[in-house]
């Protein structure tokens, strides 16, 4: 039991990871770019046709509640 609750905390952190990867990697992309647009409250401005959602878990647990 103990190796599968590992196993299970592994693969969400995993996820994590991949999830902060990605974000990283499209706040690069628009930096990089010219494209990265900020307000003045400090958030980010999308590009028309971005979608920007709030997360505020990667867990999917919350979904199960």
């Amino acid at each position: 039991q103990l190796s599968a609750i590992q196993s299970l905390q592994q693969a969400r952190n995993g996820r994590a990871r991949a999830f902060r990867t990605v974000q990283q990697s499209i706040l690069r992309y628009l930096l990089d770019t010219g494209q990265l647009r900020v307000t003045p409250q400090g958030n980010l401005e999308p590009l028309p046709g971005m979608g920007i959602e709030q997360t505020a878990s990667l867990s999917f647990e919350q979904d199960a509640a």
